[in-house]
């Protein structure tokens, strides 16, 4: 693999987000646009409203989980380009798709608490 071809890939995968975590801040103030509900926030300063509607705790908790998702899908995308690669070597790395697939669930259990 070239490490040149990673390195660029990595730089431009990570680029142009804030990184995690965000958190979510319940919230009753209003901007000009309307009252909001949650407040996505990260390190104390605000990205992003949520308004009212039907599913916006669903909503904030999704958004809130943007940067881990972000993470997850990296890690993966990379194990299974490793695979690809060298599928050969697939069972030695059964412990790194184990590790993958944990974190994954604990995303997926945090958006859909």
């Amino acid at each position: 693999m070239n490490t040149t071809n990673q390195s660029q890939q990595t730089d431009q995968s990570t680029a142009g987000h804030t990184p995690g975590p965000w958190t979510i801040t319940p919230c009753a103030s209003h901007d000009g646009l309307g009252a909001h509900a949650f407040d996505i926030e990260v390190d104390g300063e605000t990205l992003a409203h949520v308004y009212p509607s039907q599913d916006m705790e669903a909503s904030a908790r999704l958004i809130a989980a943007a940067p881990e998702l972000f993470e997850a899908l990296k890690d993966a995308e990379f194990l299974l380009r490793q695979v690809g690669n060298n599928w050969k070597e697939a069972a030695a790395m059964v412990d790194s798709f184990k590790r993958s697939a944990a974190d994954a669930r604990a995303i997926l259990a945090k958006v859909n608490a």
